[in-house]
């Protein structure tokens, strides 16, 4: 068998196992299907559009890699905007339906994008209030992608907001992004909005990267354009020791 259709074969395994356990007796003799298919309908894929000072600026669009602020906002929002629904398996420790109330525990996404990377995305819990609520709360994301063999990237956040009827994802409190090749950014606030792939950010920004360190008020990243803009006070600190250093790490 190829990679890729052990990769397929894999991905329908745990999908099928991923059903079975949606269909699995709860404590209360209840299958869960009810609560599972509330759960479906409110995350179900929406269609994407058609894919695909002034010299401080010229230097960060150069020495700032646009998958940093891309990377950042698709991993944490990415079972929102994904448009292949095959390619995401959902796993789930615990479903609960109380009233119109929906919890989902322990929310686990898999899968690969269109250039087989590798990721996934966990939540502790989610939250919609109603059935008929166009909200959604997720508590305590995490996310990671595997950008190649030598580039892996995680990030955390607090907690996310999803407001189905504006397409609209609110991320907040502790979001950090981490990356194997030395990229590390934070801030608290971050609203995307899906149906344009803007994100944006109003709140201080700070990170480092193998040339140094950099901070800012906020931040304006276009997907489409992988383009991450650095607003309001931006400041670089270049530290040439410090890439020498890294590069000699390397080299060991």
């Amino acid at each position: 068998m190829t990679a890729t259709g052990s990769n397929e074969a894999e991905r329908r395994a745990a999908m099928a196992a991923a059903r079975a356990a949606a269909h699995a007796p709860q404590a209360d003799g209840s299958t869960g299907d009810e609560g599972a298919d509330r759960l479906s309908r409110f995350f179900a894929v929406r269609q994407r559009g058609d894919r695909e000072s002034a010299e401080r600026s010229r230097i960060l669009k150069k020495i700032l890699p646009w998958v940093t602020g891309v990377v950042l906002v698709a991993l944490l929002s990415w079972p929102f905007i994904n448009q292949h629904s095959e390619s995401i398996t959902l796993s789930y420790k615990d479903l609960i339906g109380q009233s119109e109330q929906v919890r989902i525990k322990g929310a686990h996404y898999t899968g690969v994008d269109a250039r087989d990377r590798p990721f996934e995305v966990m939540a502790d819990e989610g939250l919609q209030e109603r059935t008929d609520s166009d909200y959604a709360t997720l508590t305590k994301v995490e996310a990671s992608m595997e950008l190649s063999p030598q580039d892996k990237v995680a990030v955390t956040g607090g907690t996310g907001k999803y407001d189905r009827a504006k397409e609209r994802l609110s991320l907040a409190s502790g979001i950090t992004l981490d990356s194997s090749t030395g990229y590390k950014l934070q801030t608290d606030q971050a609203e995307v909005d899906l149906a344009t792939k803007v994100a944006s950010g109003t709140v201080d920004v700070t990170g480092s990267a193998p040339f140094g360190s950099f901070s800012a008020k906020g931040f304006t990243l276009k997907l489409d354009d992988r383009q991450l803009t650095l607003e309001g006070n931006v400041k670089v600190k270049l530290d040439p020791g410090k890439r020498m250093t890294d590069r000699g790490k390397a080299g060991h």
